[in-house]
Formats: structure tokens, C-alpha cells, sequence
């Protein structure tokens, strides 16, 4: 069950470490579905023929929506949830990769990786300490790299 739905609980920012970046309180049911359901209709609105995600092994085994098993099953799905000549494709670019090979294929490639978010928190900056700023800084360091992105808490 979740906390964080019933407003009983907020994202943690006390543990570090492996065991500290997802944590099962922070699950919120059927939240990626969500998020596919309203990018599937701004593709269709705009007609964009896909959904780009960033599902990715390192979150696989976290939440079972983070699953590229999740988004296939999903993706048999959408053609009933759009106008019948519209096809709206769900990729998975980074689907059977980890944080740390993710950045390493952004730098290579030149994604823009200062215009991308990971921290649960909204602000002016990342937090640092949530679950996913933990890993998203470990996955920098793991490469040798410094994070263009700026922290409240830059420490590791």
C-alpha cells in the first residue's frame, strides 16, 4: 500500500545508499499508467506518433508499472484508446539498461541531460536526497562525470 496516496506519509529523504533509492512506501498504484494514459492523448492530440519513456532496468524491480513487460501489455492496449487511423507506438529506448549506462549513452549521444528531471520534489533545483537524486548522482559518479543539474544537497 501506499502512504503518499493517502496522504499519510511524504517522499524520503533520510536514507542513502542501495537499499535507500526506492523505498515501497513511495509506491503509488497505477501511477505510470497514468502518466501513459495522458501522454497517449497529447500524442494524439498533436498527432505524434509515439511515446518515448524511460523505463529502465535499475527501476524494473522497484514498482511492477516501471516493467517493460508493463508497457508492452500496455502498448497492446492503446490502439482502443485512440481514433481508430491513429497509432500511437510506446517506445522504450533505455528499457534493458542501468542508470549509470544511461547517462554514459546521453553523453555519447548529446542528450541535453542538464533539461532532465529526476528528483521526486519540484523546486528550483534537485533535492539530492530523495530516492532517485541518489541515484541519479551515483550514476554521474559511476561514469566520472559531474552532474550538470545543480542540488540543494550536492553530497553523495
Amino acid at each position: 500500500h501506499t502512504n503518499l496516496l493517502k496522504g499519510e506519509g511524504e517522499v524520503s529523504k533520510e536514507r542513502k545508499g542501495e537499499a535507500g533509492a526506492e523505498f515501497a512506501h513511495e509506491w503509488v498504484p497505477a501511477r505510470n499508467l497514468v502518466f501513459y494514459s495522458v501522454a497517449i492523448a497529447i500524442a494524439e492530440a498533436y498527432d505524434f506518433d509515439a511515446v518515448v519513456s524511460g523505463v529502465n532496468l535499475e527501476e524494473s524491480g522497484a514498482y511492477p508499472d516501471n516493467e517493460m513487460e508493463f508497457v508492452r501489455m500496455l502498448s497492446k492496449v492503446t490502439p482502443y484508446a485512440v481514433r481508430p487511423n491513429k497509432k500511437v507506438e510506446l517506445l522504450m529506448p533505455v528499457g534493458n539498461l542501468v542508470k549509470h549506462e544511461i547517462v554514459r549513452l546521453g553523453v555519447e549521444i548529446g542528450a541535453p541531460l542538464h533539461l532532465t528531471w529526476s528528483c521526486y520534489e519540484g523546486g528550483e533545483k534537485h533535492c539530492g536526497r530523495c530516492g532517485p537524486c541518489y541515484m541519479r548522482k551515483w550514476a554521474f559518479k559511476i561514469n566520472g562525470l559531474k552532474d550538470p543539474v545543480e542540488y540543494e544537497d550536492p553530497s553523495l
